[in-house]
């Protein structure tokens, strides 16, 4: 997630300055960019690591950061952004750190060969390859070319570090030149998890195993899914020398990654679990398999916009939807997209199925519905904004705008606190009689 700064520029947005000052301060920055690459190659002391994937990058690398920090004096751990970003976070590292972790996303054709120049990752973690930016990638084996841009990249005294169960990422290894250090839940992964446990309320944990030694690694993340970053983390940061032991003793800190499966209590005591950074089709199941094994009161999914989807979106929605109505006590859906479950509302989900037309509407549904034991999950896109939901139980929301436009977690903006005015009318939710 990009971090804030004084022109409170959108993710991906150019920074656009005006006048003679303006022209004075585009030339900075572009030296600056086309300077980092030799900032870098002059930085000898930090042992850096890179990763990317499709999903689970940003938990793979504070993890990584948690489990170095103990043999650190002063390690790096930056979020990923567009090429200006990663320059800027190369620049702040100083010739005494010990670390550097770096988050590189390769979500466009090409856009790994511009940023590993000035990263220079001696370590490159690859975590998956899904159709999670489908439009940028028609297939899993363009999706797969791009990602191992960042294995190719990495010198022969550098570690390749694959995962062994996604056979695309296992494939890799014949493109690199540094040595191969695999991880997974296979029987023949190098680090491999076992005996994987994630049922709500419990947090994942499980047992990893590396050259004979087994360790069992508590952590506070939920969903089982975590385990191939939890295990990508750890055996990124047993290639940098630290030990089973220590990477066990230090994973139990990490608090969940922000809009990533975070756990907020509301004052009924209901949990509502905030998953609203991106939402593609294909980690709906991890979502259905978390509510599936949920020990609670009621269950409760909510959905917003879903992303990387192929052919007729209203089938893709009704499907999701009849796969929630199999482990949810309630279905909610909110934004542009919940028409598609309109028959569901006053069919085989009457009572059990709902649609609105804006957050606010949800919010208010929900507000009044929670109870002690009650767990809701949310999941949308950041472009929805739904995270407001838990949101408005912590550091409070007064913005309920439908469409600002911004993509970025609802905390990190200014305009959380600024009243927007109120939403149109007739929000939902919708019963059988309203669509019929």
């Amino acid at each position: 997630m990009p971090t804030k700064t004084g022109n409170q520029v959108r993710p991906g947005r150019k920074i656009r300055f005006g006048g003679r000052r303006g022209v004075l301060r585009r030339l900075f920055v572009r030296l600056a960019f086309r300077a980092t690459p030799l900032y870098r190659y002059l930085l000898v002391r930090p042992l850096v690591i890179a990763v990317t994937g499709s999903q689970g990058k940003s938990t793979a690398v504070r993890m990584i950061g948690q489990m170095l920090a103990q043999r650190s004096s002063g390690e790096v751990v930056s979020p990923h952004g567009p090429e200006t970003m990663v320059a800027g976070a190369v620049r702040r590292v100083r010739p005494w750190h010990s670390f550097y972790v770096q988050e590189v996303s390769g979500d466009a054709p090409g856009k790994l060969a511009r940023v590993l120049p000035m990263v220079r990752p001696k370590i490159g973690v690859v975590t998956n390859v899904s159709m999670d930016h489908r439009k940028n990638f028609r297939s899993l084996d363009a999706t797969a070319a791009e990602k191992g841009t960042l294995v190719e990249a990495l010198p022969a005294d550098g570690v390749a570090v694959l995962n062994t169960n996604d056979p695309h990422v296992r494939a890799m290894a014949a493109r690199t030149r540094a040595r191969v250090l695999t991880y997974g839940l296979a029987e023949d992964a190098e680090v491999r998890g076992s005996a994987v446990h994630a049922a709500w309320p419990a947090p994942m944990s499980m047992d990893v195993t590396f050259r004979g030694e087994t360790r069992r690694i508590e952590t506070r993340l939920l969903g089982e899914h975590w385990a191939i970053s939890v295990l990508a983390a750890t055996a990124a940061a047993l290639a940098a020398g630290v030990t089973l032991d220590d990477c066990a003793r230090r994973a139990p800190a990490l608090s969940p990654t922000p809009g990533r499966m975070e756990p907020v209590e509301t004052a009924a005591r209901a949990v509502i679990v905030n998953d609203c950074w991106k939402a593609p089709l294909t980690t709906i199941p991890t979502v259905i398999r978390f509510m599936e094994t949920a020990s609670a009161n009621r269950r409760i999914l909510v959905f917003g916009t879903l992303s990387d989807m192929a052919g007729s979106g209203n089938a893709k929605y009704r499907r999701v939807a009849r796969d929630a109505m199999a482990v949810a006590n309630e279905v909610c859906f909110v934004g542009p997209n919940s028409g598609a479950v309109r028959k569901l509302v006053a069919g085989d989900g009457l009572g059990r199925v709902f649609m609105f037309d804006n957050v606010k509407a949800l919010a208010d549904h929900l507000e009044g519905r929670l109870r002690d034991g009650d767990l809701v999950l949310l999941k949308a896109s950041s472009s929805d904004h739904v995270e407001r939901i838990a949101l408005q139980h912590t550091i409070g929301v007064a913005c309920w705008r439908e469409r600002c436009g911004k993509k970025q977690l609802c905390d990190e903006c200014d305009l959380r606190l600024v009243p927007s005015p109120p939403p149109k009318a007739g929000g939902g939710p919708l019963d059988a009689e309203t669509t019929a």
